[in-house]
């Protein structure tokens, strides 16, 4: 089984927007916006370490994880 990451996108969906004051955190990451309240944030991951740490600061900002999918 492959658990290689590199190349791959990732689907982020959470429950609120994140701030637009942290889009620095984010700088690789593209933001779709729903009007229910939902943000999608699309973004290459290069390794689970670069991952990890992604969801991590996800979580800080309080941000509650709905659904992650790789493409």
């Amino acid at each position: 089984m492959d658990n290689s990451t590199a190349d791959h996108e990732y689907r982020i969906l959470v429950d609120d927007y994140p701030d637009t004051n942290w889009a620095d955190w984010f700088s690789q990451a593209t933001f779709d916006h729903s009007d229910d309240g939902k943000t999608l944030l699309k973004v290459h991951i290069p390794d689970q370490p670069a991952l990890l740490g992604l969801l991590i600061k996800l979580n800080n900002l309080g941000l509650e994880f709905i659904q992650i999918t790789r493409d």
